[in-house]
């Protein structure tokens, strides 16, 4: 393999799965709180919209420690990306007609995306996406993901 080129992962190794079990269990407690909170609106999904923009924003400020150079200039990004989307989040849902539909549809894509980027990630394998930012996404992960969310 050259210099810089990322390995392919082996597809559907036994180890691949191992961690199904804790994704399936912490799905079945943070998705009923989470469609709780979209359900009822007004406090309730302004407090877990808040609460998931923080834990983004420290995930990412995590991420950038890794790149110290770029630091100042990736953080900013980071807020850009974290930011409006929180705030179309509150915006959407605020919709009184159409607000807890619009939002629960994305929702739905999202969760849609990531299980099938997960699933064809781990039965199909092959080249890596970026290894440099998240070492186990793979093309087939984010064909499947594409796919799923379609």
């Amino acid at each position: 393999m050259a210099p810089g080129r990322a390995e392919p992962m082996a597809a559907s190794s036994p180890g691949a799965w191992r961690d199904l079990g804790v994704r399936v269990a912490s799905a079945l407690v943070i998705a009923p709180v989470g469609l709780l909170c979209l359900w009822f609106g007004g406090p309730a999904w302004l407090a877990l919209i808040l609460l998931l923009s923080i834990g983004m924003a420290i995930e990412w400020s995590w991420m950038c420690q890794a790149q110290p150079r770029s630091r100042p200039l990736a953080l900013l990004a980071g807020l850009a990306y974290v930011g409006p989307a929180a705030i179309a989040l509150i915006w959407m849902r605020d919709d009184g007609l159409t607000g807890r539909a619009n939002v629960l549809f994305v929702v739905l894509v999202v969760w849609s995306s990531d299980i099938g980027a997960y699933l064809c990630g781990r039965l199909f394998g092959g080249r890596r996406l970026v290894p440099s930012i998240s070492p186990n996404k793979t093309w087939s992960g984010a064909i499947g993901g594409l796919c799923a969310a379609a």
